[in-house]
């Protein structure tokens, strides 16, 4: 399991993306941050990313079927554990964008919730994809 003691690290809000391909990794993932916290075990990289794939994916489930139903709770939930693991592994821009989502729903902005979560269904696959390029990164060094 992903630790939950270790702070998020991603870019402040100020900092906007526009400018940089959301898609090119280097928006997507802060390699450092999953190097500190594997350490730079290839082996713990694929473990930890294997596990957050999977949170990330049944994450972006729960959203999506909480958003068609109109959960605010159930939307403001998911959201907010895609943030948090999404920011401990150093996925910044999908941790910035599950926040407008939580923030959206806490409002209860569905609405806009959707129009965030719209940007998440980009990100998510970009954002796996990124890491999983690190791990084979790792292997091969």
């Amino acid at each position: 399991m992903i630790s939950t003691r270790l702070n998020p690290i991603s870019a402040p809000e100020s900092e906007s993306p526009q400018g940089i391909p959301e898609t090119a990794p280097a928006a997507l993932v802060n390699a450092s941050v999953l190097q500190e916290i594997t350490g730079g075990d290839a082996a713990i990289m694929d473990d930890i990313v294997g596990e957050f794939a999977e949170t990330a994916r049944d994450m972006m489930t729960k959203l999506d079927l909480a958003l068609d139903a109109g959960d605010v709770l159930g939307a403001m939930r998911a959201a907010h554990t895609l943030k948090g693991s999404s920011g401990i592994i150093g996925a910044g821009l999908l941790h910035r964008v599950s926040l407008a989502v939580e923030r959206s729903a806490a409002t209860g902005d569905l609405v806009g919730a959707r129009e965030h979560f719209a940007r998440l269904q980009n990100l998510h696959p970009a954002s796996i994809a990124a890491l999983q390029a690190l791990v084979t990164d790792a292997r091969a060094a």
